[in-house]
């Protein structure tokens, strides 16, 4: 029989397993003679040869990414985009929450974010119905507003125009977003201001990581942060003539640290009579610091007195003072 060629074809065809049972030969080239020390092919099943037959050449498969553990681990493109879906899944569906004036939301950014959302009617019950009592179109000045507890409720009512003043960024971008979420940008102006007793930049202790925290220019003993960010302070006298906003009727002041300060940046706000009522955190008993003894001194020599004292669970009290 003729040597046939295409060996690489030959041998695994049907024609070439007839040869090789007729001449003994592994290819129509091959050198060996029938019978000779050839060890006897072993038989296959039916099975083993339908396997044979439909098998196809494996691709070789893609090592998994490892697994991303801890803050510095290396983070795969993909899983990052999973991730960042999932944020953003997570942002498109807002905390909702029901009060008097209505359902409230608020962007669930953050444990922080969420446990003040949680606590939006119960944690200082006594703000909201202060706000309740404003008298109609009146404007209140939200000092420390964090992200916008307060303001947003302050900002429901229809007749309220409210300027808030957050310098922390973490917290001054939930408070706009706050406030765009419940279409109240034309009630609302948020400024990323710091408020003391003369314009200045100065450096926070703060984590822009930290979602809803409060901080302050003096920093905070027991919750000390590595990170600064730099923030501009400006006083409260002649903020309203230098940026064209309207003079507040009411005033809340909640910053730690600068409560003098603040006080003392606006001794003409204070005096000024349309500013109706106060309410700024303090101890107005004898248990108070020397700090807080010279910033109801200073709030009296403005014609304020007290008016109403809410004491707070965790200590402190709001303090509200009017004419």
């Amino acid at each position: 029989m003729a040597p046939l060629q295409g060996t690489a074809k030959w041998t695994g065809s049907p024609l070439g397993r007839l040869y090789r049972r007729l001449t003994g030969r592994l290819t129509p080239t091959s050198t060996q003679p029938a019978g000779e020390d050839r060890a006897p092919e072993p038989k296959r099943s039916g099975g083993e040869k339908r396997k044979r037959k439909t098998a196809k050449p494996k691709t070789p498969k893609t090592p998994a990414a490892p697994v991303s553990e801890g803050a510095d681990a290396p983070e795969t493109p993909e899983a990052y985009l999973a991730r960042a879906g999932a944020n953003g899944v997570a942002l498109s569906h807002p905390i909702r929450i029901e009060t008097p004036r209505g359902e409230v939301k608020m962007v669930p950014l953050g444990r922080g974010t969420a446990k003040r959302a949680m606590r939006f009617c119960t944690q200082e019950p006594e703000s909201l119905s202060w706000i309740d009592r404003m008298a109609p179109d009146s404007v209140l000045w939200d000092v420390g507003a964090n992200i916008g507890v307060l303001t947003l409720y302050a900002a429901m009512r229809p007749d309220m125009r409210v300027v808030a003043f957050e310098p922390a960024a973490v917290n001054y971008f939930i408070l706009c977003a706050n406030v765009e979420l419940n279409g109240l940008d034309d009630r609302v102006v948020c400024l990323p201001f710091g408020v003391g007793d003369s314009p200045a930049v100065a450096s926070m202790e703060l984590s822009q990581f930290a979602f809803a925290h409060a901080f302050s220019f003096t920093g905070k003993k027991r919750k000390p942060y590595e990170a600064r960010q730099s923030g501009v302070i400006v006083p409260l006298d002649g903020l309203a003539e230098l940026y064209g906003l309207p003079a507040p009727d009411y005033l809340k002041i909640d910053v730690h640290g600068l409560t003098t300060a603040i006080l003392e940046g606006g001794r003409r706000v204070l005096s000024d009579p349309g500013l109706k009522q106060l309410q700024i955190e303090l101890r107005v008993d004898e248990g108070g610091s020397q700090r807080d003894k010279a910033a109801l001194e200073l709030i009296r020599a403005c014609g304020l007195r007290v008016v109403e004292v809410h004491n707070k669970p965790g200590g402190g009290s709001d303090v509200v003072f009017g004419r």
